[in-house]
């Protein structure tokens, strides 16, 4: 059997007539030992990739996915709130509107939002996070634990996300009272008054954008313009703006409502909002609907005048469907 190079060269008698031949064995012994080196650090990076699930920041997205796009910006959020050895796992996505990534930080869990330029362009730059950072103080939503011009991170919600049929089904009478009363919650924050109709301003950002064909385009136009004369007495609010289904969230632990994704939250109409969550593909459950108006008015009589808002927005979050 042939001996490993490097031992050959311990037997090598060191004398001017094995000059060449002692050359020839070094670089043999160099090249081999350059060979198990590589191989050795090729199979420890295999091995941690392997048994690590999560990746160490800050190198969390540096490939050629989606996410990459996003890798500054959550560098900059991380840092910004002082993590001490955060792990990353990017989410499913990314959405329409955003990234989003699982942070684990020791024992901590976190949730990192990104928006996209698209979420960026359908919100003005004065309102910020405005009304997510109150919905995090009265429990309305996550609990907001860093904010940058790019994103948001917050606690962790262990739970599920509603959809169409949960809104629709004829046993979550409990859970639409749950969410009824955190709107009217959300409803009654404060919100500036100089703040623009969220409404119309994100609906024009968006008819703006290339990606939105002309068809869709003239449906918005023309549902706006039919719209407008009948919303004068509709009540603006400190609404949420996407209020469908799959941003409000059922926690697993406390058994609450919280809901999501605030993008387009400010200044709008209640019955958008109303109208919003009860939107469907399919034949909406008018009886919910009626509960949930009724969970939401309460003591008061406006029932009737909410009913009434909410119809109005019917055509435009179905055209927005």
């Amino acid at each position: 059997m042939m001996r490993p190079s490097c031992i050959y060269i311990a037997r090598v008698k060191f004398t001017p007539s094995h000059t060449n031949g002692t050359k020839l064995c070094a670089t043999m012994a160099v090249t081999s030992f350059s060979r198990l080196f590589f191989f050795l650090i090729s199979y420890l990076v295999l091995l941690f990739r392997l048994v690590t699930p999560f990746t160490n920041f800050p190198s969390c997205v540096r490939d050629s996915s989606p996410f990459a796009l996003f890798d500054a910006k959550l560098d900059r959020l991380l840092h910004q709130a002082s993590l001490k050895s955060p792990k990353i796992s990017p989410l499913p996505g990314p959405g329409f509107c955003n990234a989003i990534y699982k942070i684990r930080d020791g024992r901590k869990e976190f949730v990192a939002k990104l928006l996209s330029q698209m979420a960026l362009d359908r919100r003005p730059t004065s309102s910020s996070f405005e009304v997510e950072l109150l919905a995090s103080r009265f429990d309305i939503g996550p609990r907001i634990i860093e904010c940058t011009d790019d994103g948001t991170l917050m606690e962790f919600l262990d739970g599920t996300y509603l959809t169409e049929d949960d809104l629709n089904s004829p046993n979550g009478d409990d859970t639409l009272c749950k969410i009824a009363k955190q709107l009217k919650k959300l409803h009654s924050l404060p919100v500036a008054a100089e703040s623009p109709n969220m409404l119309w301003f994100s609906l024009e950002a968006m008819l703006k954008g290339p990606s939105l064909n002309k068809d869709l385009r003239d449906e918005f136009v023309f549902q706006k313009a039919k719209i407008a004369p009948l919303i004068l007495q509709s009540s603006l609010v400190c609404g949420h703006g996407d209020f469908k289904p799959s941003n409000i969230y059922l926690t697993k632990e406390e058994d609450s409502v919280r809901f999501i994704d605030f993008e387009l939250s400010g200044l709008t109409y209640r019955g958008f909002d109303i109208s919003k969550l009860f939107r469907t593909e399919g034949r909406r459950n008018l009886e919910n609907q009626r509960l949930f108006i009724r969970a939401y008015a309460g003591n008061s009589h406006d029932t009737k005048l909410l009913q009434l808002e909410a119809a109005v927005f019917d055509p435009l979050t179905v055209s927005e469907h």
